[in-house]
């Protein structure tokens, strides 16, 4: 928990690539972890394709129509 009058002074973002989302986490100096996601948008960047998974009903919806010849 930080301090009344605490403003949190975030360091640089780590992202961190899911299959159908990024999650950017960025860290106070006091330790708090901010996280943020971001949908992958598949429509507008074909190649983000590379990161989604066959077994994940999300990514399976999110392609559906779209899907890699891989895909069964």
């Amino acid at each position: 928990m930080s301090a009344v009058g605490h403003v949190h002074v975030y360091g640089p973002s780590i992202s961190v690539d899911h299959c159908h989302y990024i999650e950017e986490i960025s860290v106070c100096e006091c330790g708090h972890a901010h996280h943020a996601w971001m949908v992958r948008e598949f429509v507008h960047d074909p190649l983000a394709v590379a990161f989604a998974d066959e077994n994940c009903q999300t990514c399976r919806d999110l392609l559906r129509g779209m899907e890699p010849p891989s895909w069964t």
